[in-house]
């Protein structure tokens, strides 16, 4: 059994590499560095860490190995020469786009998920694709277009998503609760969303949770869809949405970033506002409670804080870093994935301070309809259920540059100042 991390520790295969960017899924990390190598560790039994079958593995367990330990090179797009530019982690596969605009994707493909499509002995494709050990070009199949230029891509749990450099988005895999945001035909290739869906807009970026999904135009204009079993989509009821809606409580709002988790969302503003809405019995939240909400409402203790620069959402943990470099996490630490040490008596005191100055501890734009509940702090409920952002516990001569959530463990990439 491999030991928890209770504070960050550095990834030592990668010690020497000049890394630009990370992701991260369920239980496998990715790394790419500024040559375009990438790097995969973690979780392997799905095949998305994209190595190839080893003999002694595939005899040991039956197949791909099931866990690695160290990071290393994903073999088949080093040696192909292939200089990746973006990379995504889901629940169980992963996606690469090259510098040349080719998209790749290897892992599970339990409903589609990796685009690939099934020749068949009829000279035919199936819907569903097959699982890839290894790296695999996305190639349109059944008569679909050539994929356009594409710039971002995004992973959840069985389904995928890539957006064009025109502001395009697009989706394949599982179609259940509405997660594509569009018809369910051609569910096994990437096909465009409406553009009408968002207001004739450009979309700027694109977050998927595990089953839902966000976008936000150049505009600011922020856009849910998919599973709203806690209310993460932030149209203030439940039922799920299967194609693309604004998200009216932040209509007058310009957001500048976005992030999604299991089953809650996150949003900056341009004005410097943090928003969290979705489940939050864990306190992913950050408003100070252990409660679900249905609408955005604005993160207390992240006010009067420098601007967001990005976020990220896991399972149960959330992660705000600032223009600055500061990292800040809340949520579930069961795992130690925020990140943080034990609070001291005065962060402690500071804390309750806080959250009793909010009324019911919900944050600005509260809502009013939920009841405020007793406040009880201890260190050892802030340990597990951070309920307000904290920073983490990093040397204090490093800025983070980059932060990427998995279910239950974070990745971050920092810089010396």
């Amino acid at each position: 059994m491999l030991a928890l991390e209770a504070d960050p520790r550095c990834v030592r295969p990668l010690l020497r590499r000049r890394v630009h960017l990370v992701a991260s899924g369920f239980f496998h990390s990715a790394a790419l560095t500024s040559s375009g190598v990438l790097f995969t560790w973690g979780a392997g039994s799905g095949g998305q860490l994209g190595r190839p079958r080893a003999p002694a593995a595939a005899m040991a367990t039956g197949g791909q190995a099931p866990l690695v330990g160290g990071a290393a090179a994903v073999p088949v797009l080093e040696a192909g020469g292939q200089r990746v530019v973006c990379a995504a982690a889901g629940r169980n596969h992963t996606l690469a786009l090259s510098h040349a605009g080719r998209l790749f994707a290897w892992g599970r493909a339990t409903a589609g998920q990796l685009g690939h499509g099934v020749a068949t002995s009829g000279g035919t494709r199936r819907i569903v694709d097959a699982d890839a050990a290894e790296p695999k070009a996305i190639v349109p199949f059944g008569g679909a277009p050539a994929l356009p230029a594409l710039r971002a891509v995004s992973a959840g749990e069985h389904f995928s998503a890539a957006l064009s450099a025109a502001g395009e988005v697009f989706t394949w895999g599982s179609a259940e609760n509405g997660r594509l945001g569009r018809s369910s035909e051609a569910q096994a290739q990437p096909v465009a969303v409406p553009r009408r869906a968002f207001g004739g807009r450009r979309v700027a970026a694109v977050a998927l949770g595990w089953r839902h999904a966000l976008a936000c135009t150049h505009e600011g204009a922020l856009y849910s869809w998919g599973s709203n079993r806690s209310g993460q989509l932030g149209q203030g009821v439940r039922p799920d949405v299967s194609q693309p809606a604004a998200v009216e409580a932040l209509g007058k709002e310009v957001v500048t970033c976005i992030a999604a988790g299991a089953e809650h969302s996150l949003a900056a503003t341009a004005d410097g506002v943090l928003f969290s809405w979705g489940e939050g019995v864990s306190g992913q939240l950050g408003l100070g409670h252990c409660r679900s909400v249905l609408h955005p409402v604005g993160v207390q203790a992240m006010l009067d804080r420098e601007p967001i620069a990005q976020l990220s959402a896991g399972h149960s943990h959330s992660a705000m870093l600032t223009s600055s470099g500061k990292l800040y996490t809340c949520g579930d630490d069961s795992y130690a994935q925020l990140g943080q040490a034990e609070p001291t008596e005065a962060e402690m005191e500071a804390l309750r301070s806080l959250l009793s100055a909010t009324p019911g501890g919900e944050g600005v734009g509260g809502d009013e309809r939920a009841a405020a509940a007793p406040l009880r702090l201890t260190g050892k409920a802030i340990a597990q259920h951070q309920t307000v952002p904290r920073l983490a516990d990093l040397p204090r001569d490093v800025r983070v540059a980059q932060v990427a959530c998995g279910a239950w463990h974070t990745v971050v990439l920092i810089t010396h100042f």
